[in-house]
């Protein structure tokens, strides 16, 4: 179970919650008559007993099960403790249903009976329970991530490309760790967001390539600037403005399995500034992006960086790729402004004809260009 938050460009997301300081576990004897033991690390401080015919339940229902016990126990457990599963799956722990109290008391006992019964009633699995003393409560990690998160939101108000800030924070109730996930902070300030708290572990992690310095370049290109190979690698420019450029797949991806389109090209636009001065509609180009992208389309994000791609020119060419696409683009535009978002399905030169041919997908049509190569 995570709780997330998210911060990106100029948005910010933060969960509402208490300001109590995390203090130190009390080290308390078990209240069960369990015998005392550790599991991943955690000091267990009560099991349950194996049904008599047992049967087989459900993770998942029987954390359902488990989680109605300890609110009948406990209330808003959240201020008492942690609750999460660990599955199979993740590889990260000892499977099952996992039920941390801080500062144990005599409801323990109370819980062990109220899930005992359902143990026995075969709604529940005594073997996935474990009960163990946590350190911490989910409101205390909740606080906590939520101080970490007001620093890093003026950090990134402050930041000279606040746009194109990436940022997100995860509080892992597993191993309560903040986890701090970005393109932009300085070594100093990551150094000062791993010293805010003192009863929780604060990771801090780059993600993705980070924003540009001033006077740094926002787009690379290649050099050499053509190549003799043909690739399919990354997006083709499709529409270039001043402020932002649509980057569509070079590769469409086969849905038709889940009854979507079995030929589909991802759209993006992307805001950027000073597009139009530094790239072309037709280059294949690779993009870092920075936050959500807006599920609609074509999608809406925003680019740090973009990296251009050699541009395919076999031997005996005079045109490259990027000519004859950014040709054929321009020849459909002239011709009817497209309502659809074009994609490049395919683009290929032939010596004997001494032409390439383009084809565009415009929704459900395929146009075919025939570029001279001159």
């Amino acid at each position: 179970m995570r709780k997330v938050y998210v911060i990106a460009g100029a948005v910010f997301f933060l969960a509402a919650c208490g300001t109590g300081e995390e203090q130190p576990a009390a080290v308390d004897e078990p209240v069960s008559s369990s015998e005392f033991d550790t599991v991943d690390r955690r000091e267990i401080i009560a099991s349950l007993e194996p049904a008599a015919d047992p049967g087989s339940v459900d993770l998942q229902s029987g954390a359902d099960t488990a989680f109605k016990a300890v609110r009948d126990v406990y209330g808003e457990f959240h201020e008492t403790g942690v609750f999460f599963i660990e599955h199979n799956k993740t590889g990260s722990g000892e499977p099952g249903i996992w039920i941390g109290i801080k500062e144990p008391d005599e409801r323990v006992d109370e819980l062990v009976s109220v899930l005992q019964e359902q143990v026995d009633a075969g709604r529940l699995m005594a073997d996935d329970v474990h009960i163990f003393d946590s350190d911490f409560t989910e409101a205390e990690l909740e606080a906590a991530t939520n101080r970490v998160a007001e620093t890093l939101r003026g950090m990134a108000e402050a930041h000279h490309s606040p746009s194109k800030v990436g940022l997100s924070i995860f509080s892992d109730v597993k191993s309560g760790t903040v986890i701090v996930s970005h393109n932009f902070l300085t070594e100093e300030q990551q150094a000062e967001v791993e010293s805010l708290l003192e009863n929780f572990e604060v990771e801090v992690e780059q993600s993705g390539m980070m924003v540009p310095e001033p006077g740094e370049p926002t787009v690379v290109y290649p050099d050499p600037a053509v190549t003799a190979e043909p690739s399919d690698e990354g997006d083709y420019l499709v529409d270039v403005q001043d402020g932002r450029f649509l980057a569509v797949d070079a590769t469409a991806q086969d849905f038709s399995e889940n009854g979507g389109q079995e030929e589909f090209y991802s759209a993006i636009y992307f805001d950027f500034p000073n597009a139009a001065e530094q790239l072309e509609v037709g280059q294949r180009v690779k993009v870092e992006a920075s936050g959500p992208i807006m599920e609609s389309y074509p999608g809406q994000g925003t680019a740090v960086f973009v990296e251009v791609l050699p541009a395919y020119q076999p031997e005996g060419a005079d045109l490259t790729e990027f000519d004859a696409v950014r040709e054929a683009l321009t020849m459909t535009e002239k011709e009817s402004a497209p309502i659809e978002v074009p994609a490049v399905q395919s683009v290929t030169y032939s010596a004997e004809q001494d032409a390439w041919t383009v084809v565009l997908q415009l929704g459900d049509q395929e146009i075919e260009k025939t570029i001279t190569d001159e």
